[in-house]
Order: structure tokens, then C-alpha cells, then sequence
């Protein structure tokens, strides 16, 4: 490496952003089992902060256990119910405004526990779950999606602006990341391509038991 003039990239701390929420928090639905048989039968999500020239912005998530695909997705210069709210109704109209019964998973921080977001997610049918406080791995999914984001992608940048951080970060998630990247748990394909798959499969199914 000093031959070539190459320099390590040290990784920075991780912060911990969860809040204990005042309120009761949800049991467990998914204690680690993060998979589907199905889209838009387990959903999870969590915030994470990305630094920018103005100050932090923070992105809220929300994954379709099923395919790791993105369904929604907030950036705000706050952390709060607004915030979570607005990625679970994105990921809501994402699925064209109709759900079976969804579990979305979470942490129990103030974010998802607040009133603000319990009215929004009860709106739309979706059950909550809530893994243990300081516990990453009770929500391992959308740590490690933020892992890929921030190794990939938010931490070979500095984004002067929250605005160009939103937009970059958007475009990675959208045009990359859903439709792009190869994603192990799909087998090498993009979690669009595997949620086409699965649907191509089960049209075909359908015309066959209507032969």
C-alpha cells in the first residue's frame, strides 16, 4: 500500500441513534427469522444518519424481507415519528395502496413507537414488531443494508448539502440498489428481478390451474 500511495480508509464509529420510546413497545413477530415466502409479508426498517456540510440527515427505511427490495425511504434533518411515517406510507404507495397483512419490524425506538406513526401504520393494516433495545441483531436486515449503503456508496462521498445528499442517495437506492445490484439472498439478482420472477411464476401458475 505505500508502495502504490494508498491509504486505509478507517470506518467510522457507529452511532447508535435509538431512543427508548415512553410507550409499550410490540412483541417480537420475527425473533430473527428474517425471511418470506411472499412479498409484502415481512417488512422491517430503521434510521440511520448521514453527515453532510450542513449537518446530519437522517434516513429512514423500509425492506421487503422477501426480495431486500426498498420499498420506501425518508430523509429529514430530524429524527422522529414525521420521519418513519412518511417511509412506511412511500413503501404503502410503492405496493399501489393495498396490503395483505403486513408485519413491519422495527426497534423500539421513539421513532416507531410514537403516536403519530402507530395512526399512520394502523391506517394501512400493518401489524408492529419490535425487536430489543442496543440489539442489532434482532433487526440484522436493515443494519446491514445501511452497512452496504454507508460502505458502498455514502462514505466515498461529502455531500456539501443535505439536498445533494438526498438526491444522490435516492438515485443509489432507486436506479442501483432495486434495480442493479446482485443481492446474495436473491441468488445473484436484483431484488426487482427476484420480486418479477416470483410474479412471472405465479401468473403462469394461475394459468395453468384456469387451463
Amino acid at each position: 500500500m505505500a508502495e502504490e500511495g494508498l491509504i486505509a480508509r478507517e470506518r467510522p464509529k457507529r452511532r447508535n441513534l435509538t431512543k427508548q420510546g415512553k410507550r409499550p413497545a410490540a412483541p417480537d413477530l420475527v425473533e430473527r427469522e428474517f425471511t418470506a415466502d411472499a412479498p409484502d409479508e415481512v417488512w422491517c426498517g430503521d434510521v440511520t444518519m448521514i453527515p453532510t456540510g450542513e449537518g446530519p440527515l437522517y434516513l429512514a427505511i423500509v425492506i421487503d424481507l422477501f426480495s431486500r427490495r426498498m420499498l420506501g425511504y425518508s430523509m429529514t434533518a430530524h429524527h422522529d415519528t414525521e420521519l418513519t411515517k412518511a417511509s412506511l406510507l412511500m413503501a404503502f404507495a410503492t405496493r399501489g395502496g393495498s396490503l395483505p397483512r403486513t408485519i413491519f419490524h422495527g426497534d423500539r425506538g421513539s421513532e416507531y413507537t410514537g403516536s403519530n406513526y402507530a395512526k399512520a401504520r394502523r391506517s394501512i393494516g400493518v401489524l408492529q414488531s419490535m425487536g430489543r433495545v442496543a440489539c442489532a441483531l434482532d433487526n440484522a436486515v436493515a443494519e446491514s443494508f445501511h452497512s452496504t449503503l454507508k460502505t458502498e456508496f455514502t462514505h466515498r462521498r461529502r455531500f456539501a448539502t443535505r439536498a445533494e445528499a438526498r438526491q444522490q442517495i435516492s438515485s443509489w437506492i432507486t436506479n442501483w440498489y432495486n434495480q442493479k445490484r446482485r443481492h446474495s439472498w436473491c441468488a445473484g439478482i436484483s431484488p426487482i428481478t427476484h420480486e418479477n420472477n416470483y410474479n412471472n411464476q405465479q401468473e403462469a401458475a394461475t394459468i395453468r390451474s384456469a387451463a
